[in-house]
């Protein structure tokens, strides 16, 4: 299906020749299969851990869940 679908099928068998499958036709974090709200802060969050800290994680946060009423994105790039 590429390069339309960037997903991923995968199969498991056990010791006991129990099968288990999974295909995901688009990739999580696709536009078609999107991060729920509280993924995506769980992944920003692991991912700048150690670059920010966690204050600055949740201003940053913060500043994101409001900027759409921001006159001016000044006020989140000071954090990046």
């Amino acid at each position: 299906m590429y390069p339309d679908n960037w997903g991923c099928k995968l199969n498991i068998i056990t010791k006991d020749n129990k099968i288990f499958e999974r295909e995901i036709i688009n990739a999580i974090g696709d536009s078609r299969n999107s991060l729920k709200r509280n993924e995506l802060i769980g992944k920003f969050v692991n991912l700048s851990k150690g670059i920010l800290s966690k204050e600055k994680q949740e201003i940053i946060i913060n500043i994101i869940n409001k900027i759409e009423q921001l006159e001016s994105i000044k006020e989140l790039v000071k954090y990046l």
